[in-house]
């Protein structure tokens, strides 16, 4: 029931399904980008863009937050109705 989620929490063990890249990778187009260019990371995107859609339909807030966690790295993701914001990778184990 996403009308009553506070936050979003998505494990992920296998490092290939990293959705993000630190630092920026330059791709075909020559534009900056910070997200993996594969199948497999388009899955995880849809992924936790579709939990972050569910939850602000069903809840009257401006924004929410979430997290993805790749072994040791986590990532905190800000969404709102213009998109999202992706906090830099925290080594949780070290920082």
């Amino acid at each position: 029931d996403y009308s009553k989620i506070e936050i979003c929490v998505e494990f992920k063990w296998d490092t290939s399904l990293d959705a993000f890249d630190d630092p920026f990778i330059e791709e075909q187009s020559d534009i900056p980008s910070f997200v993996h260019p594969s199948k497999s990371v388009k899955d995880t995107l849809g992924q936790i863009t579709a939990y972050a859609s569910m939850q602000l339909g069903s809840q009257y807030h401006t924004h929410a937050f979430s997290v993805l966690i790749i072994q040791d790295t986590a990532c905190i993701v800000r969404w709102d109705q213009e998109g999202a914001i992706v906090m830099c990778p925290i080594k949780y184990g070290e920082d």
